[in-house]
């Protein structure tokens, strides 16, 4: 495997983007997210980084991370597309496949200006795809309603790969639920996650009002592109598929990236 790109300006944010090799298997939807939580609870855990905004989408992820420590990072970043690429593995109930793409892109942040477009695009990527009309109504695995609502952890269960087990048939939402409630009642270890969505802003951003201004801009950022996209969805017929049907997609649905 090829080493990880190395982050060139410790101290300052960098937007950590990978994406897997075909399909759409981190689907939204109840499962999915209850794996991805215990991946990242865990992850944190055992490498103590600093992640301040994220999202993941059905087939590649955005992490702003404020980077301190290199390795940690890669370390991090080692683990978590292991074990998500194991998850879904078990899932689909294949062996040794290959689920990611080789290492990641990791892009410093250097300005207060480009770290606000960062985190708009982190929060607008299921509207710009179609999914949902605004981030509160993705139902998949985002950071939003914790940098929100200023409640900035979670408690997952550490969802061993081994326990996870094939899904059988892929538009049961039964049997999802089944897997599910097992997953969570059977498990017994947890581990928390906290983001800290103003860790980047020490770099440019002291006071508390300052903070509070940013954090303001990006919310009325977030808003202003929500409201564009929804007027070019009107004036060429278009609707998002919806937080429902989200939840329904099967994980084998076939899928070629564009990128």
């Amino acid at each position: 495997m090829p080493s990880p790109p190395r982050i060139l300006f410790p101290d300052f944010p960098v937007l950590i983007t990978s994406r897997m090799e075909e399909g759409l298997p981190l689907a939204a939807k109840p499962i999915i997210k209850l794996i991805l939580h215990s991946i990242l609870a865990r992850a944190q855990f055992l490498f103590d980084v600093q992640i301040c905004h994220l999202i993941i989408m059905g087939n590649h992820f955005h992490f702003l991370m404020q980077v301190f420590d290199p390795d940690r990072v890669a370390a991090f970043m080692d683990y978590f597309k292991t074990e998500s690429g194991h998850a879904v593995n078990h899932l689909l109930g294949r062996r040794k496949r290959t689920v990611w793409e080789d290492g990641y892109d990791s892009v410093p942040i250097l300005t207060l200006e480009d770290a606000i477009d960062e985190i708009v695009y982190i929060y607008t990527n299921p509207q710009n795809a179609g999914l949902e009309s605004t981030i509160e109504l993705y139902p998949g695995v985002s950071s939003w309603k914790m940098f929100e609502s200023g409640n900035l952890s979670f408690t997952a269960p550490w969802i061993h790969r081994n326990v996870i087990e094939p899904i059988k048939d892929f538009h049961s939402q039964q049997e999802e639920r089944e897997q599910y409630e097992r997953l969570l009642t059977t498990t017994k270890e947890t581990h928390t996650f906290t983001l800290n969505p103003n860790g980047w802003m020490s770099l440019f951003a002291e006071s508390k009002e300052r903070i509070a201004e940013v954090n303001a801009r990006i919310a009325s950022e977030i808003r202003e592109a929500e409201a564009a996209l929804a007027k070019d969805r009107a004036e060429n017929g278009k609707t998002v598929l919806g937080a429902a049907r989200l939840k329904a997609q099967p994980i084998n649905k076939p899928h070629t990236p564009k990128k």
